[in-house]
């Protein structure tokens, strides 16, 4: 019976192709349109009085080029947007918050399938600040994620909002564990082969 001639450049080329498909622990983003980038409110559910609402350019952003501002007076605006999820998944939510000025009446309260992430009440001016929520777990297979907000005197900023699943996916069941024993295995075959 013939033995299939194996070389080590076949060895080493079979184990670099693993590891090349090996794909990374990749967080999939739920968020549709999460940093305004369209230059408006698409695929966001807007609600309550938003005179004072809108998405615009020159300061309002975090990142890129546009970013949400909020200022409405007397009660709250809602900013919505529901989520693909999965039942039981755990889920990191983030997004970042400007408080233009301060001054009251003001409010900031964000939820994640009904449960308050943060609540801010008559707070006083900060720049950008990520705020960070990991491992939420959604109850449903639709998660509203949500925002009220209120702002007399002046403007709150809202952009680069995030929702990721953390769930990575590694091709043919090989993960770079295998992939580099495979290598290293190639690597003392070949050590072998020149000791003989």
């Amino acid at each position: 019976m013939k033995h299939p001639h194996f070389t080590f450049a076949k060895l080493l080329g079979f184990s670099t192709l693993l590891l090349a498909n090996i794909t990374d622990a990749r967080a999939a983003e739920l968020v549709t349109n999460g940093g305004f980038e369209t230059g408006n409110a698409f695929a966001w559910i807007m609600g309550g009085d938003l005179s004072f609402t809108g998405v615009n350019t020159g300061g309002y952003e975090h990142s890129g080029s546009f970013g949400m501002f909020l200022g409405t007076v007397g009660s709250d605006a809602s900013v919505t947007q529901v989520l693909a999820t999965t039942p039981g998944q755990q889920y990191d939510v983030s997004f970042w918050l400007q408080n233009y000025d301060s001054g009251g009446p003001n409010d900031f309260t964000a939820y994640f399938d009904g449960v308050p992430l943060v609540s801010l009440l008559n707070s006083t001016a900060f720049g950008y600040t990520e705020f960070s929520y990991p491992g939420l777990v959604a109850t449903t297979s639709a998660t509203t994620l949500q925002f009220f907000v209120r702002h007399d005197p002046s403007y709150y900023f809202l952009d680069d909002i995030s929702v990721t699943d953390n769930v990575s996916e590694v091709p043919f069941g090989v993960d770079s564990t295998t992939g580099l024993a495979l290598l290293g295995a190639a690597s003392a075959w070949k050590l072998r082969r020149r000791r003989r």
